[in-house]
């Protein structure tokens, strides 16, 4: 089985904050490259720290959905998702 999580901020305040995530999520539902697509938010639920915990699936691929790399891609994702990793993210690491 084959996930995909799809990372994005959200917002306690705005509503509408997590409406770009949903709906890549949606399409990418639709087209059924991945047996499953779920996604994560830094201040929503399902939470970063809990969004592994909602897959059985060994093979997940992780996409954060920032507008660009930096604290919350490099440090905060890793660190809140348990991937064992403080810092920055050297290049390439995360890419396959």
């Amino acid at each position: 089985m084959r996930s995909l999580v799809l990372i994005g901020h959200g917002s306690h305040l705005n509503g509408e904050s997590a409406v770009a995530v949903y709906r890549y999520a949606e399409l990418l539902r639709d087209r059924g490259l991945f047996d499953e697509v779920i996604e994560g938010y830094w201040k929503e639920e399902p939470s970063l720290r809990q969004v592994l915990k909602t897959t059985a699936s060994t093979d997940v691929t992780v996409i954060p959905m920032f507008i660009s790399e930096g604290y919350f891609t490099e440090t905060v994702i890793p660190r809140e998702m348990g991937l064992g990793h403080q810092g920055p993210v050297p290049e390439g690491a995360l890419r396959g």
